[in-house]
């Protein structure tokens, strides 16, 4: 018997039924449809936590109404406009803070998401991309409670499309925020590394952003952190939509100086940053290339199969 057993039987006599002739027992579709119907009862569970970073963000939206408020706020000279891009700043770092949270629930997920990808169950990038899909939503609806609250309270640009252009910029930040800190959890996999680094990274993306530190005053060594800094873009496609108003395009009062919006954007960014970006198409389509690269990467690598 024994020696019979170590003979395999011949695989071309067995039924067709019976041999896999995939990796996986379902159509990729259904990986995904799985994944996401997954994702959505986990959001569910944990309603609270969602319910709280929507709440925090409406209080930051509370402090930003109440410190730039536009009584106090003018558009003559160019320290009104660096209080507008104070405010803006305010605004994108608040977005990204508010994508930190997505750093513990990613951490917290992973020894079952390992698991299951390691028995064969889905692969890596079905999980990412259910994950990019629902996190969609909630980017959009902080971005619509934000500039909801501050937009006109602020006194910014009063063009609607100027109020939808920052609502998509700020969408397109939270985006970008979540699934960076997402990938340091990835790649971290533990609470205390994936947090030290965490605040490493936004500690750079602040002192290399451009606002903090203007591009002309950061060293050589450094600057290569001011051209991937999600901040960097950020902030000009920001500052762009509200400079280039009709309302800062008053002449100086020499006629060789350039409008009020051209020297306020000078005095933040480079002479070759501003003009490069002086049509704000460029900006949002810089915007969605960053958030592309940002959202495939953490989808291709830090899981690989």
């Amino acid at each position: 018997m024994k020696q019979e057993l170590a003979v395999p039987f011949p695989k071309e006599l067995n039924h067709r039924a019976a041999l896999s002739t995939e990796k996986y027992s379902v159509s990729k579709r259904e990986l995904v449809k799985a994944n996401y119907d997954k994702q959505v009862l986990l959001m569910k569970r944990n309603a609270i936590v969602y319910i709280f970073m929507i709440m925090q963000l409406a209080v930051g939206a509370f402090i930003s109404m109440t410190v730039f408020f536009r009584t106090r706020l003018h558009q003559r000279t160019i320290s009104d406009g660096t209080t507008y891009l104070g405010a803006l700043f305010y605004a994108v770092v608040s977005i990204m803070f508010n994508g930190f949270g997505d750093l513990a629930i990613m951490i917290s997920r992973l020894p079952v998401l390992i698991k299951q990808r390691d028995l064969l169950f889905y692969p890596a990038w079905s999980y990412s991309l259910s994950t990019i899909l629902l996190s969609i939503p909630v980017s959009l609806l902080q971005s619509v409670v934000w500039v909801s609250m501050t937009y006109y309270v602020t006194g910014y640009a009063p063009e609607a499309s100027r109020f939808f252009k920052q609502m998509l910029l700020l969408f397109l930040m939270g985006q970008t925020a979540g699934s960076m800190f997402r990938l340091i959890a990835a790649l971290c996999r533990s609470m205390v590394l994936a947090n030290t680094v965490g605040f490493i990274l936004i500690l750079l993306s602040f002192m290399l952003g451009g606002f903090v530190v203007p591009r002309t005053y950061i060293k050589k060594w450094w600057v290569w952190g001011y051209w991937i800094s999600p901040l960097t873009y950020a902030q000009q496609a920001m500052s762009v939509n509200e400079m280039l108003a009709p309302r800062w395009s008053t002449v100086g009062a020499l006629e060789f100086l350039p409008p009020t919006h051209m020297k306020i954007l000078l005095s933040f960014m480079s002479l070759v940053i501003v003009f490069w970006m002086h049509s704000a198409n460029c900006c949002f389509f810089m915007s969605f290339v960053i958030v592309g690269c940002v959202q495939t990467f953490s989808a291709s690598i830090c899981f690989p199969v």
